[in-house]
This record gives C-alpha cells, sequence and structure tokens, in this order.
C-alpha cells in the first residue's frame, strides 16, 4: 500500500477508535486510563497520525470495541453484537489468548522490521486466533507458518 494509502487507513481508524470512545461515553483522558494508554497517544490515534498498537486494542475489545470493526470496519462495533462465528463457544472473546496473538505478531513484525497495513494485521490476528481457537494449539510449525505471513 503506497504511503498516502497508509494515512488513509490511519484516519479511518482513527474516526472509529473516537466513535468507540464516544459510545463507550469516555473522555480521551479515561479511556486512556483504562486502557494503560496515555490522553496523547489517544489523540495521536484518534488524528490519524498513529495506529492504535496491540495494547490499545486489547484494552478496547476488554471495554466491549470489535477489533474488526476498528481496524477494518467489518461487523458491528460492539462485541455484544458480533455473531456466533467469531466468538467462541461460551459466547466471549478469549481476550487472554487473543493478548498472547497480539503479542506474538507485534515481536515478529519488530523483528522483521515489517510494516504491515492495519488490514493485514487485523487478518493475521484472526487468522492466527481462529487456528489457535480450533486446534488449543498455541506452538508449533503451523503458529510459525502464519507468523511467517507478516513478510
Amino acid at each position: 500500500m503506497s504511503e498516502s494509502g497508509t494515512r488513509m487507513e490511519a484516519a479511518a481508524i482513527g474516526r472509529r477508535l473516537k466513535e468507540a470512545r464516544q459510545i463507550l461515553g469516555l473522555s480521551q483522558q479515561v479511556l486512556a486510563e483504562k486502557i494503560g494508554s496515555s490522553k496523547t497517544g489517544i489523540q495521536a490515534n484518534e488524528a490519524g497520525s498513529s495506529v492504535p498498537g496491540g495494547a490499545v486494542i486489547i484494552g478496547l475489545m476488554k471495554l466491549g470495541i470489535s477489533a474488526n470493526w476498528l481496524l477494518m470496519e467489518e461487523g458491528p462495533a460492539r462485541l455484544a453484537d458480533v455473531t456466533a462465528g467469531t466468538q467462541t463457544g461460551s459466547g466471549t472473546v478469549d481476550t487472554d489468548l487473543l493478548g498472547i496473538v497480539i503479542a506474538r505478531l507485534e515481536k515478529e513484525i519488530a523483528a522483521r522490521g515489517a510494516r504491515p497495513t492495519p488490514e493485514k494485521k487485523a487478518e493475521l490476528i484472526a487468522l492466527l486466533y481462529d487456528y489457535m481457537i480450533e486446534t488449543g494449539k498455541r506452538e508449533g510449525p503451523s503458529v510459525e507458518r502464519i507468523l511467517r505471513l507478516v513478510a
């Protein structure tokens, strides 16, 4: 994706982040405190000058916001409105597992110096999360192959 395309995506994600914050009825400061970020970080994300990192995305999910909606504008904004197809059998997202997935992906991205688009990151997160839910495996050759898709 071109640099201007990446900026456009960051701006779109920023608009959805602001909308999510408004859905939650929180100020930038309160949202930052709840998810372990900073007000300036939230401001930069909302302005589209940076894309939210894994910790922000996980924090928003814990507050009930869908990562698919935030990153790709797919599905409803609230996790409570997400269909069973993207949920575990108990009807909830395993945020601990999702945190593991995002952390592993962020580590691989940093190690490779890669700059995947937000869509690519979201796709890889969903793929790896679904694989781990379906197989129960958190390590192994298939997990490593999925992580190598970053490059």
